[in-house]
């Protein structure tokens, strides 16, 4: 697994690490890295730390992010050049504040295996935006539109991302 950071180096959440939000999609070549990069850069932008990973239900483990998806997200400043595909595990959904699918069918394959996590979410409930269609083998157009919704939903995600990650830390000790 790859983290996307904002500087933060990879590993188990230490107790004072930025909260880490995991996008998970299906081969983990396009939407999910996409989503993972933007998050990081879009917190980056609004004075947010925070740590980013993705993974896929049926990684294509060890390939690359997909070219024409780091090509979408290139036009906005953000790189997937360092990306390597991952499934997605038990420690990821446990160590992460929030998990976000990219699809409800991804949100109910996530709940299934992992029945006790409260953190796991859709796209869609967490920005009204619907499911994140998956682009692989389409036009640079339909990866624009894919990053292009991501834009658009990610606030609300990272929103979200900050009450989870408060909601993990419990109340403080003065």
């Amino acid at each position: 697994m790859r983290e996307a950071t904002d500087g933060m180096t990879s590993g188990r959440q230490a107790p004072h690490a930025p909260p880490l939000v995991l996008f998970v999609c299906s081969g983990n070549i396009c939407r999910s890295p996409m989503a993972a990069a933007l998050a990081v850069e879009l917190a980056r932008h609004g004075g947010l730390h925070i740590r980013a990973a993705s993974a896929g239900t049926s990684a294509l483990v060890g390939l690359p992010a997909e070219s024409t998806a780091g090509e979408a997200v290139a036009e906005v400043g953000v790189g997937l050049r360092e990306h390597i595909a991952s499934q997605v595990s038990f420690e990821l959904v446990r160590d992460a504040s929030l998990v976000v699918a990219l699809t409800r069918a991804h949100a109910a394959w996530l709940r299934a295996r992992h029945p006790a996590a409260t953190n796991i979410a859709s796209f869609d409930e967490l920005t009204g935006l619907g499911d994140v269609p998956d682009p692989y083998g389409s036009s640079l157009e339909d990866y624009r539109r894919v990053r292009d919704q991501l834009i658009a939903g990610m606030p609300r995600v990272l929103s979200a991302l900050v009450l989870k990650a408060g909601e993990r830390a419990g109340p403080k000790n003065v």
